[in-house]
């Protein structure tokens, strides 16, 4: 499935939709290596964390190809309880507006 986000990147989404699949920048992929340490401490710390598990960072590039940088996440919507209220936490509002009331 394309993502409605200004990015253009994809998302896959496991058969058992226990994980995603979200391609990413060269850029995103320094953020997310320089954060690793911290995040790692802070999952080791707390085991219960409802932060979404990077479970790897990883690049192809087929002969003759482009590299397609893509990271694999836990899908937190994969789980035993029931969901009954969602957000979309990011951490900027910029471009982020509407006409709908």
């Amino acid at each position: 499935m394309s993502s409605p986000s200004k990015s253009g990147s994809l998302f896959y989404l496991t058969q058992d939709n226990r994980f995603i699949i979200k391609t990413v920048k060269k850029s995103e992929v320094k953020v997310l290596i320089r954060m690793l340490p911290s995040y790692y401490q802070h999952v080791s710390r707390y085991k219960n964390s409802l932060v979404t598990a990077f479970l790897g960072v990883h690049c192809v590039k087929p002969i003759g190809g482009q590299k397609t940088r893509f990271i694999v996440m836990g899908n937190v919507f994969c789980s035993e309880y029931r969901i009954h209220r969602r957000f979309d936490l990011k951490g900027s509002s910029h471009g982020c507006t509407t006409d709908k009331p």
